[in-house]
């Protein structure tokens, strides 16, 4: 079984706003201790896109490396033809976090540089080895090492897990952070090896239905700490692909009584300890046995005996109680859609815009295209304006201006910039689509008097350099305001 593992650092937090500045991937064998390969690329931030302060001192990448690097297209070229030759060769993707963050960064870059966002999927699948962290604390316990942090509670970042199991790491590096989560992941494999093990099965959305269907199942949740959870499925509730699960701690009969009452129901929906959880397929979800809900103190109070027989309940009225709650949640999504009425940038668009085969063989073909003349006739083929806005900032990101001019024209090159200009330095505080220059800088006034107060000089000028770079920024774009 082969295993690809891959980490990014990135100047954001935000996924859908995030540069990829760097990305390492290492490619293991189940068979075998040492790498079969391995890469670490790196980008230079993107010139419409301005860097978080904290995320890049954070990752701590200097700012004059990447501007020497490649621009961001060329590494997400370099970046497609490694990944699929790694899923050619049969590879499941792993990462730390990665179904929340890395994956989606990738997805993100890729569609918004019209390429075909979903390079991770299908294949052999991918899965997250942070739940799997946190699934041994509950479903192994003691099987791997954990550090405590004020509050006694277990730390599931992997710089702590990797110290607290003396696994040698360079943190917030890629290829350090990458090499971190391979090690982790062959001491959850030797160590817990019935939980990293179910962690590989549900890798494909397909196989979700069929594992939940008439079975009782235990997973793990976390906030602010671990915690075993033990039920069974109602079915699809109104996203598809999002099983709605029965929390077994409560007792099906107090749902039954007030199953006509929608006021009543809604109310229960809300409250809390909420009975209704969700497993999401598309997040490779880790289920265990069912044997393991007498772990916690509530299940085994209960019994499998008390267990079997809310489920033979919940079984017999599952269809109702499907429904019901399916009207409810269909009612405040409806609510939802209509209170939101904001139209979406092109670049938030990756999951609407529905792009034809036909689009994507063009978009293909521009991407492939090595002469601006071959640029330009494939942008004259798009016909959707959405397609052509990210086609043009495509085009504005690997072109300098004498050569944009030659593909557009220079009315059209300070169109972009003004577009730019208005997400990037706009006061009012709006960050839905790029990352907001004023917010920066009064984040650095913050951090700068920390700084001082520390007497961290070092920190002083990391946030100078940044300060610099912002203000350049900030230049080049405000006279288009």
């Amino acid at each position: 079984m082969l295993f690809a593992y891959y980490d990014i650092e990135s100047d954001s937090g935000h996924m859908s706003k995030a540069s990829c500045l760097s990305i390492s991937g290492v490619l293991v064998s189940d068979e075998s201790d040492k790498p079969i390969e391995k890469f670490t690329l790196y980008s230079r931030p993107r010139k419409s896109r301005p860097i978080e302060v904290d995320a890049m001192l954070v990752n701590g990448l200097d700012l004059d490396f990447l501007s020497k690097q490649d621009t961001y297209g060329v590494m997400l070229k370099k970046l497609v033809d490694i990944l699929t030759k790694w899923k050619n060769k049969g590879a499941i993707f792993v990462g730390y976090n990665n179904l929340n963050y890395d994956s989606q960064l990738i997805n993100h870059s890729l569609f918004v540089n019209l390429r075909w966002p979903y390079l991770l999927s299908g294949g052999s699948g991918q899965f997250d080895l942070l739940p799997v962290v946190r699934s041994a604390q509950v479903f192994a316990p003691n099987a791997i090492k954990y550090e405590l942090n004020e509050k006694n509670l277990p730390i599931f970042k992997l710089a702590s897990i990797c110290k607290a199991n003396n696994i040698p790491i360079k943190a917030h590096d890629s290829l350090g952070d990458c090499l971190g989560t391979y090690a982790t992941g062959k001491l959850l494999a030797n160590k817990a090896p019935e939980v990293f093990k179910a962690s590989l099965l549900l890798r494909e959305k397909k196989a979700v239905g069929p594992r939940l269907k008439g079975s009782i199942v235990c997973w793990m949740e976390a906030w602010r700490q671990a915690r075993i959870y033990c039920g069974l499925s109602l079915g699809e509730g109104v996203y598809p692909g999002w099983f709605l699960m029965y929390d077994l701690r409560k007792d099906p009969e107090e749902i039954l009584s007030i199953l006509k009452d929608t006021d009543a129901l809604r109310k229960a929906l809300d409250s809390s300890p909420k009975f209704l959880r969700v497993c999401k397929s598309n997040r490779a979800p880790l289920l265990m046995d069912k044997k393991y809900a007498l772990l916690d103190k509530t299940y085994k109070e209960l019994g499998m005996k008390e267990l079997e027989r809310r489920k033979k309940i919940i079984e017999k009225n599952k269809d109702e109680i499907l429904s019901r709650i399916k009207a409810i949640q269909q009612e405040r999504l409806d609510e939802k859609e209509e209170h939101d009425q904001s139209k979406l940038e092109p670049e938030q668009m990756i999951y609407s815009l529905n792009t034809s085969m036909d689009e994507r063989k063009i978009m293909d073909a521009f991407n492939l295209a090595d002469t601006i003349q071959e640029k330009k006739k494939l942008f004259n083929m798009f016909k959707r304006d959405e397609i052509k806005t990210l086609a043009e900032m495509v085009i504005y990101e690997e072109h300098n201006e004498e050569e944009f001019i030659k593909i557009l024209s220079k009315r059209d090159y300070t169109r972009i910039k003004k577009r730019i200009a208005n997400f990037i330095l706009s006061t009012d505080g709006d960050e839905k689509v790029f990352t907001n220059i004023p917010n920066q800088f009064a984040r650095l006034d913050t951090l700068r008097v920390q700084a001082e107060n520390d007497e961290d000089n070092k920190k002083m000028k990391k946030l100078e350099k940044l300060d610099k770079y912002l203000l350049n920024m900030q230049s080049d774009y405000e006279r288009y305001i």
